[in-house]
Parts: C-alpha cells; sequence; structure tokens
C-alpha cells in the first residue's frame, strides 16, 4: 500500500485536496484502470498573446505533450458558467439559439473522471498552470526575451530548453477553446467559446525530459509544425506499451474517488473493475481490494443534489 508522510498546512483551505483528470468517454476510463496510467497526448495551445515573433513570422500556437487536472471542489465541479458564442457564420441564428450559453466543467471535459490526491500530484511531478495577464509587464518581458532568445544561434541548449519546459505551463486568463456540441440539423459540430480559463483551476503532467527507444519526446511543438491529423495519429500511438516510460502511473489505493455520470456508468464500471486481472492487484485479499475500489464511484447525479 502506498504511504505518504502528512506535513502540518499541507492541506488545502480554498481549492479542492484532489486532483480531478475529467474523460469524455466511458472507455478511456476502463483503459486507465486496466493499464493503471494515464497517457498523455498533445493538446494546442494558443499562445498568440505572447507575441512571439521570429524572422516576422508569429507563433500564435503550440502543441504541449500532457495531461490535465483540476483542483475544483467536488460542489464547484458541477456548478454552471456563462461562456461567450463565436459567431462564425456557419450557423442560423435559430441553431445559435440552441447551444447552451452555459456550461459545468464536466460539460467541456467529460463525466467521467479520475481523482487523486494532490500529495500523488507532487510526487508525479504535476504543476498547476500559470495563468497570463495580456497586458502584465512579465508577459511584455516575457515575449521580448523570448523574441531575442530566438534570434539567438549559439544559445546553451539548457537555456532554451529550460524556456520551452516553461511555457508548457503557460496559458492566458481567458482566452477561445473549440469544443464540439449536439445540433439537431447538423449532429456533431464545432464551435468556438470564450471563457475564463483560470476558473479551470489546472494542474498538468508534462513529460519532460523523457526518452523512448532512445529518442527524446518533444514536450512542446511549435506553430502547427506537425499537421493535426497526425498529431493525433502520434498521440494515439502513445497509448501503445513501448511509451509506458512517458505514462502517468498509478496504483489503485491511489485513486480517491472515481466519477461517473450515472447509475448506468456505475455498473458499467464496477464491471470493469470485477474484471481486472487478479495481478494488477497488491498480494492478499482480491475481493477486499476490488470492493475497496468500487466504493470510490461517485455519479455526478449525486454530487449535483448533495454537494
Amino acid at each position: 500500500m502506498t504511504e505518504y508522510i502528512e506535513i502540518i498546512g499541507e492541506d488545502y483551505v480554498h481549492s479542492s485536496n484532489s486532483l480531478f483528470h475529467f474523460m469524455t468517454s466511458p472507455k478511456y476510463l476502463t483503459d486507465a484502470l486496466k493499464r493503471k496510467a494515464l497517457c498523455p497526448r498533445y493538446c494546442n495551445e494558443d499562445i498568440e498573446y505572447l507575441s512571439i515573433v521570429r524572422d516576422g513570422a508569429a507563433f500564435n500556437e503550440v502543441s504541449v505533450l500532457q495531461k490535465c487536472f483540476c483542483d475544483i471542489p467536488l460542489g464547484n465541479i458541477i456548478k454552471r458558467f456563462p461562456v461567450k458564442l463565436i459567431d462564425n457564420n456557419s450557423l442560423s441564428d435559430e441553431e445559435m439559439r440552441c447551444i447552451p450559453h452555459e456550461f459545468s466543467h464536466p460539460d467541456f471535459y467529460g463525466k467521467y473522471a479520475l481523482a487523486f490526491s494532490k500529495k500523488w500530484g507532487e510526487i508525479n511531478k504535476l504543476q498547476p498552470i500559470h495563468y497570463l495577464s495580456n497586458d502584465a509587464d512579465v508577459v511584455k518581458q516575457f515575449s521580448k526575451m523570448m523574441c531575442n532568445v530566438l534570434q539567438e544561434e549559439n544559445l546553451p541548449d539548457s537555456v532554451s530548453d529550460a524556456l520551452l519546459n516553461w511555457m508548457c505551463y503557460f496559458k492566458p486568463l481567458r482566452g477561445t477553446m473549440k469544443r464540439r456540441e449536439e445540433i439537431d440539423s447538423k449532429g456533431k459540430i464545432e464551435i468556438e467559446v470564450y471563457k475564463n480559463f483560470h476558473d479551470e483551476h489546472e494542474w498538468r503532467y508534462v513529460p519532460y525530459g523523457v526518452e523512448v527507444n532512445g529518442h527524446p519526446l518533444d514536450c512542446l511543438i511549435a506553430n502547427g509544425a506537425v499537421q493535426s491529423g497526425l498529431l493525433k495519429a502520434i498521440s494515439d500511438s502513445f497509448e501503445e506499451e513501448e511509451y509506458r516510460p512517458i505514462w502517468l502511473p498509478f496504483q489503485y489505493d491511489e485513486i480517491k474517488y472515481i466519477i461517473v455520470p450515472n447509475n448506468a456508468g456505475r455498473l458499467e464500471i464496477i464491471k470493469t473493475i470485477h474484471d481486472l486481472p487478479e495481478d494488477k492487484f497488491e498480494v492478499g485479499d482480491i475481493g477486499l481490494q476490488k470492493s475497496i475500489l468500487i466504493s470510490k464511484i461517485l455519479m455526478l447525479d449525486d454530487v449535483k443534489k448533495d454537494f
């Protein structure tokens, strides 16, 4: 069993003591339970607000190899917040009215989740995101420094690597993001919304400096250097066993909560846990360990009513 040393002042008061990773599909949750690990993927991040330019070309987007968590208290997880829809002229006025203007965190990131303690997060090198205000002096200073660095041909690798790694943990206070929404007349479509990112309370796992088969993996890819379809294929390949060095592993006793949307989701995950191979568990009473894991299941339907 995992043991952690308790430290005075370790508990959090204004945020959750747990880190939640939300997922859009029960398959992602069952796959994570079966492999006892979460697999990072490349995710696009908007950095236009940093105003980084090299040889006249602006760097407006990067892809970061990451796994994201939040430390929003459970009672706030299900609270709905307003967002602004960005009209791209592809939808009619009626269709725009059909799209919700308020969402909860699970609406955006999925209604299945695994939660772990923040101590587990610290041990596994998770880092809270640095939220940046566009007009802050520190942003302007960083932008100027990066522009100068990109023009420097003899810069030590240790300096450039450190700056790029630092950028993996940046996010603007507010910005746009794309999501897929169900519209009766068109099925699922991609929409763009403007939202407050700071309210996500994001922590991020970035496997910095990890090699696979003797080759280092880039934790940051700049400006669409890899096409989105290929980037997705690369990310999908990270689920293969050879990429275990970049996975974020966990033990079943390190899980604090398993979140599902409703009773149907709970029954599905209970079956998954019952079917887990015995060699995935510690030596001892396997039935008891499976029962303990099942006891950690929470339904969002109950959270909405009771938290």
